[in-house]
């Protein structure tokens, strides 16, 4: 006699308990992870519960929250025994496991749809991530900021959207990738979105394509719900203002000055994270981002000591000044840059010949080659010599994406003292 096993069925439905996302909406990258679950409907359907931390009332701080995340920062994905950080990895998680359509499986179609997104996590996000903290944010909350900065990153974010105007969005298709909505979609809006929403004068119009695609997302379930409550949070904070970059003046730094402003320039992308609410502080969930204490705004001892004896001793500044200007000749660096064009069809030699036309007082352009990249591009590694105090870095970056119908990007390969 043989028997079959009956599994027991549960009588009822089976209660499960909702896994939570912590965040908060006033941050770009705590939107990232709730625009999939948004989208997904898993909000709605009680799947995710959201739960807003208050980073003014020190909620991020609290030893209950840093038991689930040390670095006190957000967004944090819980679900039972599973916690998980980065905003990203919390969004593909969220839909590989409940929307796998707006992730596709496909190699192809995932691997242009992971191309948006590592454009969107580095280009595109610090570009838009650094005018909103310089522009808006940190002038409204009144943060330390610069001017430059914002002009700088408004810049780089015309650039990275030439980018995506030109190497996305299929011919007969509303989405970046492909014919269907995925997370591209998604992450990329929350980053454009953050922008139009505080800059009121950002002209999206000039990129056609991206313009009719962001208003057709601004209609979508979910995409509209978080977008609204993004401006409504945004709003409690300051109004949306005007920034014209043509209006920014450069200012000839002191040194001591010119080392505040890069330690600015570095936690500038981290310190948009640090604030929600009316004035309070968010986060960015990557590793190595800064806390509001990291940025001197409470009671950083030696920070203030700093300040006060340079604000005290300006004959010191003078003196670091002019024994810099003595040595100006004698200072020097080697930058190398790699130069990647948007295409096979670019001339990297005429190019080549293009940006060695650039000419600053305190620049002399080195060797070069051309380096093979994939599928025939080739990308062009050139050396060039700068005297420290005449020649900022960043400048040369700068007048090189001016050709923009030629350049798709410029990273800095090496930077060292000559």
């Amino acid at each position: 006699m043989s028997f079959k096993y009956v599994p027991e069925i549960a009588k009822g439905p089976i209660e499960r308990t909702p896994a939570t996302l912590y965040g908060n909406p006033v941050s770009n990258h705590s939107r990232i992870a709730q625009i999939v679950a948004e989208v997904a409907g898993l909000i709605d359907n009680k799947t995710v519960a959201f739960k807003v931390k208050d980073f003014s009332k020190g909620e991020n701080k609290s030893p209950e929250f840093l038991k689930i995340n040390p670095l006190g920062r957000l967004p944090v994905f819980v679900d039972g025994d599973f916690v998980l950080h980065e905003s990203r990895a919390i969004g593909l998680y969220l839909a590989n496991s409940y929307a796998r359509h707006l992730y596709p499986e496909a190699p192809k179609t995932r691997a242009r749809v992971d191309q948006a997104l590592f454009y969107e996590a580095t280009a595109l996000g610090f570009a838009a991530g650094g005018l909103f903290w310089n522009a808006w944010l940190a002038p409204a909350i009144g943060a330390p900021h610069s001017p430059a900065a914002a002009k700088s990153k408004y810049l780089e974010l015309q650039t990275a959207l030439q980018y995506v105007e030109k190497c996305f969005f299929h011919e007969s298709s509303e989405f970046l990738v492909g014919l269907t909505l995925t997370v591209a979609d998604l992450f990329i809006f929350v980053q454009i979105d953050t922008v139009m929403q505080v800059i009121s004068n950002f002209n999206l119009a000039q990129y056609k394509k991206i313009s009719n695609w962001y208003k057709l997302m601004q209609r979508r379930e979910g995409v509209s719900k978080l977008s609204k409550t993004f401006g409504t949070m945004a709003r409690s904070i300051a109004p949306p203002k005007e920034f014209d970059p043509e209006a920014v003046v450069e200012e000839e730094k002191a040194p001591a000055d010119e080392a505040a402003a890069e330690e600015a320039a570095a936690e500038e992308t981290d310190a948009t994270e640090e604030f929600s609410g009316e004035a309070a502080a968010e986060e960015e969930d990557d590793g190595g981002n800064l806390s509001i204490d990291d940025l001197g705004l409470d009671d950083d001892e030696d920070d203030e000591e700093t300040k006060a004896l340079l604000a005290s001793k300006k004959d010191l500044v003078k003196g670091i000044q002019e024994r810099q200007q003595a040595n100006a000749e004698k200072a020097k660096s080697n930058l190398t840059l790699d130069v990647k064009p948007f295409d096979t069809e670019t001339d990297m030699l005429a190019l080549e010949q293009k940006i060695r036309g650039i000419e600053m007082d305190g620049l002399k352009w080195l060797g070069g080659q051309l380096l093979d990249v994939a599928y025939g591009i080739k990308k062009l590694r050139i050396m060039c010599q700068l005297v420290d105090v005449k020649v900022n870095p960043d400048t040369v970056r700068e007048e090189i994406e001016k050709f923009e119908d030629e350049v798709q990007s410029t990273d800095v390969f090496a930077f060292q003292m000559a």
